[in-house]
């Protein structure tokens, strides 16, 4: 009896197929799977040793710097050419005696011409005062050390003759003083009153200082000269005198830039310590005293 496959056999056979197919599947799947893990780990072997081979190790190195911020200074050195008035002249107002005319009697008083000055000082900053003011203030210790001199005005005065003819005047001299200070200065420094620093301003510096100064004065000596109108005698006598010894208060008003500066003095007398007395003919006279008033300078700094 032959049999029919019929509905079941054909499952059958294809329930056989298809389980061939899977298993075809599944072989190619591992060995799909085989062939990856393998070249996944000589793949990774190979990276691993040329990472090792080639790599490169950076160490970290952390460097600290404190730097300054400190401001510029303003200690500074200086030369100083001054151009020197005088509110006086040397000598006490006198009628016979022009040579001892001073305070610009205009009668009796023998004047001065304005006369020069040169100097030399410094400015040195107070550090540890500055360093709890303010950044655009700056304290400093002033010196100087200088030299005047300027000629005695000519004049022509009463004197022991009068009338037609009649000659008294005062001829030659020089005027001469030396003198040592030291004061306080302080500077303003425009370009730090705020907290934005102006680079224009960095160079520009005001300053305001007093200054008392130790003088030795004097003059060279001077010739006084007569005529007598009755008879034209003529008589010439040289005046000598000793030096005096001063002491001036001067308030200073300056202006810098970079190296050059301008530079105010008010200069006024506190005290004649000794006063020079000037003779001839073994007659000596009244102390001889000075007043100087302003001094305008202009100024190298280095």
């Amino acid at each position: 009896m032959k049999m029919d496959r019929g509905i079941f056999g054909k499952w059958i056979t294809k329930g056989i197929k298809m389980k061939k197919s899977i298993s075809k599947k599944l072989l190619l799947l591992v060995f799909t799977a085989s062939s990856f893990i393998a070249h996944a780990q000589v793949t990774s072997g190979g990276s691993k040793q040329n990472w090792e081979k080639f790599s490169i190790e950076y160490d970290t190195v952390v460097v600290e710097e404190t730097l300054s911020s400190s401001y510029p200074s303003t200690s500074k050195t200086y030369v100083r050419l001054g151009f020197v008035n005088y509110s006086g002249s040397i000598g006490e107002s006198h009628k016979w005696f022009p040579e001892l005319a001073l305070l610009g009697d205009e009668n009796y008083g023998l004047g001065m011409e304005s006369g020069y000055e040169l100097a030399l000082g410094g400015y040195t900053n107070f550090t540890s005062i500055n360093n709890g003011l303010h950044p655009a203030i700056d304290l400093s210790s002033i010196y100087e050390v200088g030299f005047q001199w300027c000629a005695l005005a000519e004049a022509q005065e009463p004197g022991p003759f009068t009338g037609p003819g009649a000659v008294n005047s005062i001829e030659g001299g020089t005027f001469l003083q030396a003198h040592y200070g030291f004061g306080i200065m302080a500077t303003i420094k425009p370009a730090y009153l705020t907290d934005k620093i102006i680079p224009a301003l960095k160079d520009l510096y005001f300053d305001i200082g007093l200054r008392p100064d130790l003088t030795l004065y004097g003059h060279t000596p001077m010739n006084q000269r007569f005529v007598d109108p009755l008879n034209g005698n003529e008589y010439e006598i040289t005046i000598d005198e000793g030096v005096g010894v001063g002491l001036n208060l001067n308030i200073m008003f300056g202006l810098r830039w970079k190296f050059i500066g301008i530079r105010y003095d008010v200069s006024n007398v506190l005290s004649t310590l000794a006063a020079p007395e000037p003779y001839y003919d073994g007659n000596y006279f009244t102390n001889e005293t000075l007043y100087e008033s302003g001094k305008f300078s202009i100024m190298l700094f280095f």
